[in-house]
C-alpha cells in the first residue's frame, strides 16, 4: 500500500481523530520515515466550527498539496467539515474523500509529478475506498448488534456489588475498563464518583455517552494499553471482561496498563468464570434463545450456538435476527477460561497482591472476584 493516512486534528470533537483511526487501521499504511517508494499522504484537517475556511464551511476543502522531490510523498489536504454531527456522517464523508482524492490524483499528479506513478496510486486509493466501504458496512453491522446490549440484558442489579465495593474502599476514581454501553460507569458518576469509561468499540462507547451522567464521565474509545496516566483510585472490570483477553500477552499487558492507572496502593477488582463449573454446557441455541421488542428497532431474535471447545479457549455465535427488515447479523467471540491458581500467578508477575477472592452473589459457585491492590515497584 502506498498511501498514508494521516493529518494534524486541530481542533473539534474527537469524532474526526476517531474515524481516522478506523481508516487508518485498514489503510496499511507506510512507514513515513523507511519508505523510499511514492506515496500519497492524506493529510485529514480540521478547525473550529467558528472559523472554517470558505471551502471547509461549504463542505468541498479537497485540494492537491505539494508534490515531493526527494521525498517520493504526493500531500492531499482534506479538511473535514465541521457541520458533522455523528459518527456514521463522518464516515460517510471519508468515504467521499477517498474517492475525491483518487480523482485528484488521476487528474492533477501526471501534471505536477511527472516521474509519479499517477494510475498506481489512484488504484490504490480506489482500492482502499472500496475496503472502507465494507468496513463502514461491518462497523454499522457492530452498532445494530451493541444497540441490543442493554434491551436483551435490562436487569444489571448484578452491579449492585461493585457499586458497593466503591463505597467500601472509599474510591473516588475509577477506570470502568470494559465498560461497554456504559451502565456502569454512568452509576458511578451519578453517585459523584469521577470515572473513565474504556471500551475498544465505538458502537458501544456511543451509546454509553447518551445516558443519564454520562457528562460526568470522561470516555476513551481505545485499548486500555493506550490510557494517558492515570493514578486512580480503583480499576473495574465487570461482565467478565477479563476473559476476552485470550493469549498471556495481552492478558499481561492489560494488567500491567491498569497498574499504571493505579495510584500506589490502589484496588483492581475483576470477576472471571471458573472453568470447573464449565459454563459453555448452557451456551446453547435452546437455552439462549429469545425473542425481544426493541424500542425503535422492532422485534429482534438472538440466540447462542457453542462453536468449539479447546481449552482454555472457548468459541461461540450469537445470531441476531433484525424482523424489521430480515437481517441476520452473527457474532463471533472467543474467551479465556483461568483457573484460580493461574490468575494469582499472573497478578503477582504484573505487581499485585490478592486481597480477597469473593463469590459472585448473583452467580453463587460460578465466577471468582478478585480483590487486588498495588504492591510497589521493586
Amino acid at each position: 500500500m502506498s498511501v498514508k493516512v494521516g493529518g494534524i486534528i486541530q481542533a473539534g470533537s474527537g469524532l474526526p481523530n476517531e474515524v481516522r483511526d478506523e481508516l487508518s487501521r485498514i489503510a496499511d499504511d507506510v512507514d513515513f520515515d523507511d519508505c523510499d517508494d511514492y506515496f500519497v499522504d492524506l493529510c485529514f484537517l480540521t478547525y473550529p466550527a467558528r472559523k472554517p475556511t470558505p471551502d471547509n464551511a461549504a463542505g468541498v476543502g479537497i485540494r492537491p498539496g505539494a508534490v515531493g522531490r526527494s521525498k517520493k510523498r504526493f500531500i492531499i489536504n482534506l479538511e473535514v467539515p465541521p457541520s458533522l454531527e455523528d459518527r456514521a456522517a463522518y464516515r460517510a464523508w471519508y468515504g467521499h474523500a477517498l474517492k475525491r482524492a483518487a480523482t485528484i490524483t488521476r487528474e492533477y499528479l501526471p501534471r505536477k509529478g511527472r516521474s509519479y506513478p499517477a494510475e498506481r496510486l489512484a488504484s490504490e486509493l480506489d482500492a482502499l475506498s472500496e475496503r472502507w466501504e465494507i468496513e463502514i458496512k461491518r462497523l454499522s453491522d457492530l452498532k445494530r448488534v451493541a444497540e441490543l446490549a442493554d434491551p436483551f440484558d435490562p436487569d444489571r442489579s448484578d452491579l449492585d456489588v461493585y457499586a458497593a465495593m466503591v463505597e467500601e474502599f472509599g474510591a473516588t476514581s475509577v477506570v470502568d475498563i470494559g465498560c461497554g454501553t456504559g451502565t456502569f460507569a454512568c452509576m458511578l458518576a451519578t453517585r459523584g464518583v469521577h470515572v473513565v469509561g474504556v471500551d475498544p468499540a465505538p458502537a458501544s462507547v456511543d451509546i454509553a455517552r447518551t445516558k443519564p451522567g454520562a457528562g460526568r464521565v470522561r470516555w476513551f474509545t481505545r485499548d486500555v494499553t493506550s490510557l494517558p496516566p492515570l493514578q486512580v483510585d480503583a480499576a473495574f472490570m465487570t461482565a467478565n471482561v477479563a476473559q476476552v483477553f485470550v493469549t498471556d500477552e495481552e492478558w499481561m499487558s492489560t494488567l500491567a496498563a491498569i497498574h499504571r492507572s493505579l495510584r500506589p496502593g490502589g484496588t483492581l477488582v475483576f470477576e472471571t468464570r471458573d472453568p470447573s463449573r464449565e459454563a459453555w454446557r448452557d451456551w446453547t441455541r435452546d437455552k439462549t434463545h429469545e425473542r425481544v421488542e426493541v424500542p425503535g428497532i422492532g422485534y429482534v431474535e438472538t440466540r447462542c450456538d457453542l462453536l468449539e471447545v479447546a481449552l482454555p479457549l472457548v468459541s461461540f455465535r450469537w445470531t441476531n435476527i433484525f424482523e424489521s427488515d430480515g437481517v441476520v447479523i452473527d457474532s463471533d467471540s472467543t474467551l479465556r477460561f483461568r483457573s484460580r491458581d493461574e490468575i494469582e500467578e499472573q497478578l503477582a508477575m504484573a505487581g499485585f497482591r490478592v486481597d480477597e477472592v469473593r463469590d459472585a452473589p448473583d452467580r453463587p459457585g460460578r465466577e471468582f472476584v478478585f480483590l487486588c491492590s498495588t504492591l510497589p515497584a521493586s
